[in-house]
């Protein structure tokens, strides 16, 4: 290591928990540059609260703002697509990721799938 060079230490992805390394505000070139984000997708993650997130999950918002890109007013209720916006388990619809990006909101419900990155439990 050349003196003056600080030693960047891995951290869990907030939303996956795989190990990362964020160089962001230090000064280095982050890992994340290398991922292609449309503007819809970087508009979609100012709505998160997650501050920096892995690869892996920057590409999974862009094919899941991508595919609600496609289906934009779907998500009020009118032309549900199962396996696009929900699927159903136990009798039970559960809401997919595309769902809540073209709701366009968190309702602060704890959703399994929430894109937003709402966690109810450190919420209390």
């Amino acid at each position: 290591m050349v003196s003056g060079e600080s030693q960047l230490q891995t951290t869990p992805c907030p939303r996956c928990g795989a190990d990362m390394v964020c160089s962001a505000g230090k000064g280095q070139r982050c890992a994340c540059a290398d991922v292609q984000l449309s503007e819809l997708t970087l508009a979609f993650l100012q709505k998160t609260s997650y501050s920096c997130l892995c690869n892996a999950c920057l590409k999974q918002y862009e094919a899941w703002v991508g595919e609600a890109a496609k289906n934009v007013g779907t998500a009020n209720g009118d032309g549900l697509v199962e396996g696009i916006h929900y699927y159903i388990e136990d009798g039970k619809w559960v809401f997919t990721p595309v769902y809540h990006i073209e709701r366009g909101h968190c309702c602060q419900s704890g959703c399994r799938h929430c894109p937003y990155g709402y966690d109810s439990k450190q919420q209390q």
